[in-house]
């Protein structure tokens, strides 16, 4: 139906009473979880890599790029929160209809979810190789198969319980290591500054800006994660919203709940951000103080080896082996999300373009479980099997996903304009900056597209 509700107020038929006390505590959820998965890619692999070779000298970037995620982050939410459905599900109401931007968002995330999970699978065969002495491509194989199985059954929320707890570990040990390997604070200080390195490459550095703190699997997934959490109220299908009229009382009133939730989110996506931030600068540190001195630049496991034995030097076999389960920990994490949001998504998106009365597509939990099975398992494990060096796999990745980004961007602020009550919409401050991160996000990509050519 085309343009069914373009130029309309979207909003939830039913808006739940917002948290209170410690109920606001409980609804930090998602931003964790958020969290948890965005630490196990780029912060433990990329950002130690480009420490070692700049150093602090793009600290700055590292800082703008986590302020224009949370303005990201916190307007896909915001989609979800007032009108109760996923992100993916408001494409269909962009211009021009036959759901072309369902299309244009999902394309490339049928690439760039396998090929994070067949990344981090590779990094994670690597570490648990140090600890037993077994083939690299066995521990993967065991991993995307037994991640993809533990999501199939049900167990992943049971799972992110575990993994928020250490997480929080991880974050406490990189943290405290990284205050006690700072040689100067004042190097780290001056990082903050705006430069470019003499020896700056492109093609280097996007692979960390696409995937710093999630990148752009992770933003789409955040909407499902707030839905799931019931930010707002009880997730919505498009049929089941209505056109807000301003005038009519009970309106008001769930207008005036759904601001209160959209406090929530902002306090959710900011604790998300801050803790992700927080780790990403504690690898910037150990990279900078461990790393940087060696004559070759680390590839692939060769960051968490070279990092694992240096904290050994400062934290003796203890450090050592709490900071490499964690960090295997992380990795776990990041191939549970990618499967269990890949899932959602490409189930979320296969439903609103090709279901019809009866259809198989009709039962969304079969339709997450295929995509489960051929995008989060059979698809990895095809590219492990070509590819096995995990810096090749997630750079490729990196790039996708940076590119992608201004494309999700643009779509959420068209989407928060157009479709949400006026009261509801971003600031024009919020706006701004969702823009500026745009074409930021847009600089890059066209200069990565450009050098690549």
């Amino acid at each position: 139906m085309k343009g069914q509700y373009a130029q309309q107020n979207i909003l939830r038929n039913d808006v739940h009473d917002p948290p209170t006390g410690k109920g606001k505590a409980k609804m930090l959820g998602p931003g964790i979880i958020w969290m948890v998965s965005s630490i196990g890619t780029g912060q433990i692999l990329f950002t130690p890599r480009i420490a070692a070779r700049y150093e602090y000298s793009l600290l700055w970037m590292s800082i703008l790029v986590a302020v224009a995620l949370f303005f990201i982050i916190r307007e896909v939410g915001r989609f979800t929160v007032v009108s109760g459905r996923s992100i993916t599900n408001g494409l269909q109401d962009l211009p021009r209809g036959n759901k072309w931007g369902i299309w244009l968002m999902n394309v490339p995330q049928l690439a760039l979810v396998p090929l994070v999970v067949a990344g981090a699978a590779a990094l994670l065969g690597s570490v648990l190789a140090m600890i037993w002495e077994t083939d690299i491509m066995v521990y993967a194989l065991i991993f995307i198969i037994g991640c993809g199985l533990l999501v199939l059954s049900g167990s992943y929320s049971a799972v992110e319980k575990g993994a928020i707890i250490l997480a929080a570990l991880l974050i406490v040990i990189s943290a405290v290591t990284a205050i006690r390997v700072l040689s100067s604070p004042g190097d780290l200080a001056a990082g903050l500054g705006p430069s470019i390195p003499d020896d700056f490459e492109m093609t280097f550095v996007m692979p960390w800006v696409g995937f710093f703190l999630a990148g752009a699997s992770g933003i789409l997934w955040y909407s499902y994660w707030v839905g799931d959490k019931e930010f707002g109220g009880t997730p919505n299908d498009r049929s089941e919203t209505v056109e807000v009229n301003e005038d009519v009382d009970d309106d008001r009133e769930k207008l005036a709940k759904v601001t209160l939730w959209m406090r929530s989110l902002g306090l959710t996506s900011g604790t998300g951000i801050l803790l992700g931030t927080l780790v990403n600068v504690a690898f910037m540190i150990l990279g900078a103080e461990l790393l940087a001195s060696e004559d070759d630049l680390p590839e692939g496991a060769d960051v968490v080896e070279k990092l694992t034995q240096s904290l050994e030097g400062v934290w003796g076999p203890a450090g050592y082996w709490a900071f490499l389960v964690c960090v295997a920990i992380a990795l776990g994490s990041s191939i549970l999300a990618n499967q269990d949001g890949g899932g959602r998504m490409f189930s979320d998106a296969a439903r609103l373009l090709f279901q019809r009365p009866n259809n198989y597509l009709s039962n969304r939990n079969n339709v997450s479980k295929f995509f489960i099975v051929t995008v989060g398992m059979v698809i990895p494990l095809l590219i492990y099997i070509i590819e096995r060096d995990p810096v090749k796999i997630l750079s490729l990745a990196g790039i996708i996903s940076a590119i992608q980004i201004p494309v999700i961007v643009f779509f959420t602020f068209y989407l928060n304009k157009k479709l949400l009550p006026k009261i509801c919409q971003p600031s024009a401050l919020s706006s701004g900056i969702l823009l500026c991160a745009g074409l930021f996000y847009s600089a890059l990509a066209i200069i990565q597209v450009v050098d690549f050519f």
